[in-house]
């Protein structure tokens, strides 16, 4: 593995963000087992929607993580990950 040094700026970014992504879509997961429909998640390209119906006061969930890391971000692209 690379020293983090010797990674351009962009590539720090999308570290940071795919490996926040996984560990949150791994929570989401959690919840999945335990039969709890009201979290989910919603991935297109390198955006991961983790959306929550109750949970309204954090800021882990009703985000995405990583838009625009791959490709091109827009509103549209936004919209349509977290109405999933």
């Amino acid at each position: 593995m690379r020293s983090p040094d010797s990674l351009s700026e962009i590539d720090k970014a999308r570290l940071a963000d795919f490996s926040e992504a996984r560990a949150y879509s791994a929570l989401v997961e959690c919840a999945r087992e335990v039969n709890d429909p009201t979290f989910r998640t919603a991935r297109i390209g390198s955006a991961l929607a983790l959306c929550s119906d109750t949970v309204k006061s954090s800021v882990i969930f009703n985000r995405v993580i990583g838009l625009g890391l791959f490709e091109d971000a827009s509103e549209r692209l936004a919209y349509v990950l977290t109405s999933r």
